[in-house]
This record gives structure tokens, sequence and C-alpha cells, in this order.
């Protein structure tokens, strides 16, 4: 009896322990369903400051990867507007924002400069910059997430973590601003294993990015590849598609780009992703099927709407409409 009762007194002391190690391992993993059921136990077993934190994580996270991605939004913004949350899940919140497309309300969730508290808390601050750069430059504003990340490099440089990041974000825009030389040069100072694996593959998308920016094709579609096989998020495997249909539009061949970008429009995540879209429409007319670039161009404002690539889309319809009655009046 009194090594039954030992073993009880045990295992509740354990229990807490338990509990954040199981948190920890199912989202480093991927493994959602556990992390949320996990999550829904944490604030029972790890008092209220802790449990909500890890609860927050667990469900927030599980419902992006879920692709529930209003109810995820809806649950940051509750996050975000409590000022009593902590830095560390303010982070996640803004980060589920940005895959939800809510740009704006991401960057309405950045910290006010208040005095930090300690080392963890001015890490999520950095965190939070270098995400609110990706915000950025998803509206069009690439001078000012470059100038983000300017603001935060030297407090990236002393924690892994924040300095691959820190490079990841700073080669993905050198790529996409016809850098290639230089975005080539942060990708080989990465480190991806200083990166949660849910967020590894973003660093060969990455790679992938400034090789195709450099002309080297075969590469590129190489790193995409080894993203690929790192993939945990369902977001990260319809990246992938994109990428592969612009490896496929670089090399002239617009019938497989079509095909990579609707299997990516068809994928079940269908949160950002306005440029590959974007893209479609253009393999759609390149490949002779102009009935489906108007549909195809409303499709980027309805699931991207604050992108600039939402911008681009309406544009290019109105002109589409235009040219369209043009051509009507003739006949």
């Amino acid at each position: 009896m009194i090594r039954v009762a030992l073993i009880l007194v045990l295992a509740l002391a354990l229990l807490p322990t338990i509990v954040s190690l199981a948190a920890h391992l199912a989202l480093r993993r991927g493994a959602w369903r556990l992390a949320r059921t996990v999550g829904r136990a944490a604030p029972y077993v790890l008092g209220r400051a802790r449990g909500r934190s890890v609860a927050f994580l667990c469900e927030v996270l599980a419902l992006r990867e879920s692709a529930q991605l209003e109810a995820a939004a809806n649950l940051a913004r509750a996050c975000v507007a409590d000022a009593t949350a902590a830095i560390s899940i303010r982070n996640a919140a803004v980060d589920v924002l940005i895959s939800a497309g809510r740009y704006e309300a991401a960057l309405r969730a950045e910290p006010t400069p208040e005095d930090e508290d300690g080392d963890r808390d001015r890490s999520g601050r950095t965190l939070i910059q270098l995400n609110l750069a990706e915000a950025e430059y998803n509206l069009g504003r690439w001078d000012a997430a470059e100038e983000r990340l300017r603001f935060v490099e030297a407090a990236c440089e002393d924690i892994p973590l924040t300095r691959t990041w820190l490079r990841q974000q700073r080669a993905w825009i050198a790529a996409h601003r016809g850098r290639p030389s230089e975005a080539l040069a942060l990708c080989r100072a990465m480190q991806p294993r200083d990166v949660p694996g849910i967020y590894r593959s973003e660093c060969h998308f990455t790679f992938a990015a400034a090789l195709l920016a450099a002309g080297r094709l075969e590469e590129a579609e190489a790193a995409v590849a080894r993203g690929e096989r790192v993939a945990r998020r369902r977001s990260s495997r319809r990246n992938a598609l994109f990428l592969r249909a612009r490896i496929a539009a670089a090399r002239g061949d617009w019938v497989s780009a079509e095909r990579f970008c609707r299997a990516a429009a068809d994928h079940r995540f269908l949160g950002q992703g306005g440029d590959g879209l974007l893209l479609w429409a253009e393999a759609l007319a390149k490949v002779g099927r102009v009935n489906e670039v108007a549909d195809t161009l409303r499709l980027v404002t309805e699931r991207d709407p604050e992108s600039e690539a939402a911008r681009t889309a309406a544009a290019r319809l109105n002109s589409f409409r235009n040219e369209l009655t043009i051509q009507d009046s003739t006949l």
C-alpha cells in the first residue's frame, strides 16, 4: 500500500514535466492531434500562466495545421488583444495571423517598446519583428521589410534561431528583389538545424528561391525536394507545389507550371499564396485556357485579399475585362 502511494505521489510530481515535454515534442514533430489533447489538459496541470501559454500554442497551431484558418485567426486576434498575454504566445499569434493572410492585423499586434522581461522576452520580441517583416513584404512593402530586419540585426546575432531566421528572411527578400548572389550567400550562412522542425523546410525553400533567381534550375528543384522531405506543415507542402510551378515556368514548361499551380490551388491549406495563384493565371493564359484566367484572378483577391498579389490581380482583371470588351465591340 505504501509503495502504491509513493508511486502515485511520484507520478503526480512528475505530471507537469510529462505534460510540458509532451506538448513540446508534439509541436516540434507536427503531431497536431496530440498537441491539441495535451494543450487542453495543460491549464489543469501546469498552473494558470504556464498552462494558458501551452494551451494557446497547442490549440492555435493545431487549428492552423488542420486548415481551420478562420478559427485560428480568431484565436490569434483574441490573444493579441489581451495586454497580459506573454510575448512568446503573442509571437505565435502574429505568425498565425500572417499564415491566414491577415497582414495588417499582424502589424497592429506589434508590441509596444516597453521594458523587456529577461532574455526570453527579448528573444520573443525579436522573433515578432522577423515575422512582421513577412507581413510587410506580403503587403508589397519590401523596403519596410528590409528596414525592419536591419533594425533587429544586432539583436539576432547572439541566438542561433533568430540569427538563422534573419538570414532566411533577408535571403527570401533578396531573391525576390533580383539579388541572387546576395540571397545565395545568406542561404549558405543559414543553419537549418537551429530552426524548429516544423519550420525547417522554409530554409530549403528559400535556398530554392535563391537558386531559381540565379537561374540554377536543377539545383533549385533539388532544394525543393529537400524541403519536401522535412515538411511537417500543410502550408509548407502547398508552398512546395508553387515553387515547383515557378521552376517549370522558368524552363518555359507552362503545362507543368499550370499543373503544379492547380494542385497547389486545390490543396487543403488556403492561406496566403496570392503570388502563386497569380502565376496560375499566367500559366493558364500561356497554355491557351484563357476562359479560366478571370476566375483565377478573382481567386487571388478572395484568398489573399490584403496582398500585393491581390492588387496586381485586380488590375489585371480590369485590363482583361477591357480587352474582352474591345474584342466584342469589333465583332
